[in-house]
């Protein structure tokens, strides 16, 4: 019986953080209900990604560009955000791209200032809401996410300190009726 349960128990811990990942940790993926739409914006991100907080880390850049059309904010990464235990590496034990796990379909409203994603968009021509992140249009709500992640690099890359930069495609989520 305590072979069983030891089997059981090491099942159940091997596949708890697929279930996380699944069940939509950092990384929420999308809902059969969901889909992404355009605007297409190519974006360049650079995050300092020391687990501090204020003066000595967490500062970010996102730069986005779509045609002739550019914009750019600078911001600290709101607290929470999982650069804990990795900070600036890119592989994990359990995820072997955290760059994904930590961006790929999350809301920008999750990490980065309402205020400031209303001043990246509305350089383009897009307004947004700073309360929720989402487009102003109530007949068509959408939420801007990174839909694309390439080239991630740490310099250096070490968990306690780094600066993580990564190519990126943000696109707009939306909900199907």
């Amino acid at each position: 019986m305590t072979r069983k349960l030891l089997i059981l128990s090491l099942a159940v811990l091997m596949a708890l953080p697929n279930l996380v990942f699944a069940s939509g940790g950092a990384n929420p993926g999308l809902l059969r209900s969901e889909k992404i739409t355009g605007p297409t914006f190519s974006a360049t991100v650079v995050v300092d990604a020391r687990n501090t907080v204020g003066l000595e880390g967490r500062w970010a850049t996102v730069r986005i560009k779509k045609g002739p059309a550019v914009s750019g904010i600078v911001f600290t990464v709101a607290e929470g955000f999982p650069f804990e235990n990795y900070g600036c590496s890119l592989i994990s034990p359990t995820y072997s791209d955290l760059t994904e796990f930590r961006f790929l379909y999350v809301p920008l409203i999750d990490w980065i200032p309402g205020t400031k994603i209303q001043e990246l968009f509305a350089a383009v021509g897009i307004a947004i809401n700073p309360d929720n992140g989402q487009t102003t249009d109530p007949n068509n709500s959408a939420t801007p996410v990174i839909s694309s992640v390439d080239n991630s690099i740490c310099v250096p890359p070490y968990p306690d300190k780094g600066t993580l930069s990564f190519d990126a495609v943000i696109q707009f989520k939306v909900v199907q009726p």
